[in-house]
Formats: structure tokens, C-alpha cells, sequence
């Protein structure tokens, strides 16, 4: 669990040095269904977590996320 906490917090890192926010919130919406990921939205590079992901899925959403970066 630790270990998951540390590679988030890395990850988040490396998302930052690259100008990407990341927002924690909750996704889950009666009228759409909004999933996990990356979004560019007013110029802004956005990763989106649905706050009820476990950990292990968070991590996995930012590394497909920062694929698509040149790091």
C-alpha cells in the first residue's frame, strides 16, 4: 500500500514537471458518464481521477496518461 502511495506521489511529480494538473473529484453523474483520464480543456493539461478508483487504478490512468508525453 505504502509503496502504491510513493508511486502515485512520483508519478504526480512527473506530471507537474510537465505542466499537467491532476484533479481528484468525483465522476460519477447521473446524467454522464465521465471516465478517468486525460483532457486538454482552455489550453490547460488536465488527468481527471475518479476519486473511488483504488489506488493501483490511479496509478494506471496517469501512466496511460504520461504516455503520451515526451518524458
Amino acid at each position: 500500500m505504502q509503496d502504491l502511495k510513493n508511486k502515485i506521489e512520483d508519478l504526480k511529480n512527473v506530471a507537474e514537471k510537465l505542466a499537467i494538473e491532476i484533479k481528484i473529484t468525483n465522476l460519477n453523474d447521473q446524467e454522464f458518464h465521465i471516465k478517468s483520464g486525460y483532457c486538454k480543456l482552455n489550453g490547460r493539461n488536465l488527468i481527471f481521477l475518479d476519486k473511488s478508483l483504488s489506488l493501483k487504478e490511479q496509478t494506471d490512468v496517469i501512466l496511460h496518461a504520461l504516455k503520451n508525453f515526451d518524458i
